[in-house]
């Protein structure tokens, strides 16, 4: 499968099975086959440009900054005064399919875009 196939590649090119073989290689730092892999992940698939250096860089930005307690605490404090409101006014108060004919409100694509061109 191509998970094996990874696994081998990675042992390749980055254990000193890669001497063993008759290739001119220098041994990689790589002592086991989880490190072969994230030298092959690393190095060949995940940052070999720099879009995906700075795709990882906004990701981790998210993870670090963004997604943090304090963040989560001031989004509560404006949610019953700022979003529920626009939650409200744009949600589509409709009638759900399969709910009982309970009326949910959900916030469909052309409210959401109506909420941006407002």
């Amino acid at each position: 499968n191509f998970l094996e196939l990874l696994v081998r590649v990675a042992l390749c090119w980055h254990t000193n099975a890669a001497s063993a073989v008759g290739r001119e290689r220098t041994p990689s730092k790589a002592t086991s086959v989880a490190e072969a892999m994230e030298c092959l992940l690393n190095k060949h698939i995940m940052y070999p440009s720099p879009p995906m250096k700075n795709n990882f860089k906004a990701v981790q930005w998210r993870v670090d900054v963004l997604h943090t307690e304090a963040v989560e605490t001031v989004l509560r404090s404006l949610l019953a005064d700022v979003l529920d409101p626009l939650f409200a006014k744009f949600a589509d108060h409709r009638e759900s399919p399969g709910k009982g004919g309970k009326k949910t409100p959900r916030l469909r694509p052309e409210g959401w875009f109506a909420l941006l061109d407002a």
